[in-house]
């Protein structure tokens, strides 16, 4: 179970998010959290992530990254809640297609850097978050004229 194809795929990583995703959707007016519980949840998640993250970091018998949280289930469905409790308004158009454009495209340049260069993990992550979101732009702008999964 320690190989990265075994641990990290859609049924434990995607799968969990989108569903608890669908279900706010479905739930939508039935959820009604008071902001206090919600800033509550989410800085104990945040707290519980940098401790997990932190242990990890330290931990003598990690023998590689290791990015798959536990604390995530907590804290990214409370940000989600906050966030869209904010009510806020974007002048971007389409920012689901922004979103889908960088989740589709990041891993192809994540490979491709680690291909063509000798960068450390943070360089590439850094890089990485440069080049999907440049590159959403362009794949939104193909998408008005030839329709893809976008």
């Amino acid at each position: 179970m320690n190989t990265t194809y075994m641990h990290r795929n859609f049924l434990f990583i995607g799968f969990p998010f989108f569903y608890i995703g669908f279900l706010f959707n479905r739930l939508r007016t039935s959820i009604n959290v008071q902001p206090c519980i919600i800033s509550t949840i989410t800085s104990s998640g945040l707290l519980l992530l940098l401790f997990e993250s932190w242990f990890n970091f330290n931990n003598e018998h990690n023998n590689g990254g290791f990015d798959n949280y536990l604390s995530l289930i907590i804290i990214c469905p409370a940000l989600f809640l906050w966030i869209i409790n904010l009510d806020l308004t974007t002048p971007i158009k389409n920012l689901a297609l922004v979103s889908s454009a960088i989740y589709f495209i990041h891993p192809f340049f994540i490979l491709l850097l680690k291909k063509v260069t000798e960068l450390g993990h943070t360089h590439i992550s850094l890089l990485t978050i440069l080049l999907s979101a440049f590159s959403s732009y362009i794949l939104i702008k193909m998408n008005y004229r030839f329709k893809f999964i976008l």
